[in-house]
């Protein structure tokens, strides 16, 4: 059954003006937040959280001057974030996350230099970052993600030198991701997934020695991947580049150089014209030993029809293919002492193959060629 926190906590919040710890989070409380909190002002610490509180947040706030942790997370909570929540110098938590708040994030916020956790989750913020937030020097988990923020991620970003998670997916903020973040040498998890950023991933974030987490799937992120130091981390079976078209290199295609794609997912067109080129240049030696043939051929007959003596050309022939056989064996039985690895094996097999089989053919058309002849005599 849900309670009326308004009428319930209208006594209390009058009264006890020396009380200090407020936790009534995770029951069935509704109704608004009165306007009497501000007269508590000795809270240290005040929960609302996980209820279904509707309503706004009181400017009365900005007496609580003592509150370090306040959270209201988890409610119904409407209207914007008053900009009175920068008095609260204090504050080292703000959850107010999954709830209905609107308007942009209070540019006061920066006011709150002992903050160390700030949660904005899952509401429907719009506006920018503000630039302000890089005053936050103590900041170390930031959550701002499932909102409407646009704009550019303002390079004040990288003063936030403490941070270990940073937050902001699932918006619509656009631009190129700030080279100010390779900064944030604390940084243990970047989330900038689901937005419309643009460009390059800047080369230095790769020096972010203690990131673990990185997703910056669905963007419109272009360019090669920067590779090495902590990007090892981030392979095949990461998710942290995806849906990202423009993107080129490790693990989205197989390698990029010199800002471009050498080589692709997908190599079974490559395969093909390489395949193709292949084709087209080994059959050149073929159709020149046909030429070739074909010319000894027409002197040889030539010569065999003034002597009258074709037997020795037989022979010759014989004698010729023999000796070429034996080279090939000896060569074959070097290579085969010589080879290293597998892979190059199995090329030279391959060329090995090719290339008798092109010494045979080149003969074989030879003696195509003469045959031809004598059949003509």
């Amino acid at each position: 059954m849900q309670v009326l926190l308004a009428h319930s906590m209208i006594f209390l919040f009058s009264t006890l003006i020396f009380l200090e710890y407020v936790n009534l989070s995770i029951n069935h409380f509704s109704g608004i937040i009165p306007l009497e909190i501000g007269k508590l002002t000795n809270l240290v610490r005040l929960d609302l959280s996980n209820n279904y509180i509707s309503g706004t947040i009181p400017p009365q706030i900005d007496s609580l001057t003592k509150l370090g942790t306040f959270h209201i997370s988890m409610n119904q909570l409407n209207g914007s974030i008053p900009k009175e929540i920068g008095y609260l110098r204090s504050l080292t938590r703000l959850a107010l996350n999954t709830n209905l708040l609107e308007g942009s994030i209070p540019t006061s916020l920066g006011n709150l230099n002992n903050l160390t956790y700030l949660c904005l989750y899952g509401n429907r913020l719009s506006g920018s970052i503000p630039v302000e937030i890089g005053k936050l020097v103590n900041l170390i988990k930031t959550y701002l993600g499932s909102n409407q923020l646009a704009g550019h991620i303002p390079p004040e970003i990288g003063n936030l030198i403490n941070v270990r998670v940073f937050s902001a997916s699932s918006n619509e903020i656009y631009g190129p991701i700030p080279v100010e973040k390779a900064k944030m040498q604390t940084l243990e998890v970047l989330d900038l997934s689901d937005n419309l950023l643009e460009g390059e991933i800047p080369e230095q974030l790769v020096y972010l020695s203690n990131l673990v987490w990185l997703d910056l799937s669905y963007n419109r992120l272009t360019g090669c991947i920067p590779e090495g130091r902590q990007f090892v981390n981030f392979g095949e079976n990461s998710y942290a580049f995806q849906s990202n078209i423009g993107l080129h290199g490790y693990p989205v295609t197989r390698r990029c150089h010199n800002k471009g794609v050498e080589e692709g997912n997908d190599t079974s067109s490559l395969l093909d014209q390489e395949i193709n080129s292949q084709f087209l240049i080994e059959w050149k030696p073929i159709l020149l030993g046909y030429g070739c043939g074909l010319c000894i051929g027409f002197s040889i007959g030539y010569f065999t029809i003034s002597t009258g003596n074709p037997k020795w050309l037989s022979k010759f022939i014989e004698e010729y293919e023999h000796t070429i056989t034996t080279q090939r064996r000896k060569k074959q039985q070097g290579q085969r002492d010589n080879r290293r690895g597998n892979n190059q094996q199995s090329q030279r097999d391959n060329k090995r193959r090719n290339n008798h089989f092109y010494e045979v053919l080149k003969i074989r058309s030879f003696n195509l060629s003469s045959i031809l002849i004598f059949s003509l005599l």
